[in-house]
């Protein structure tokens, strides 16, 4: 992890933000979700497939 790796961000009381961090491991990469070919479908299917048993959250 990069050392003193920041996001400074202002908040406003009471104010609600999303933050999506796209992470991967050193020499990988992130998939862009709006360019990927994988549904939520999808990803839930091959879960189950990889974990049987594994529940829809």
């Amino acid at each position: 992890m990069a050392a003193g790796l920041r996001f400074p961000l202002d908040l406003a009381a009471g104010e609600k933000r999303t933050l999506t961090f796209r992470v991967t491991c050193s020499g990988g990469q992130a998939a862009v979700p709006e360019l990927t070919p994988w549904t939520p479908q999808s990803l839930l299917r091959a879960a189950r497939e990889v974990r049987p048993g594994w529940a829809q959250r």
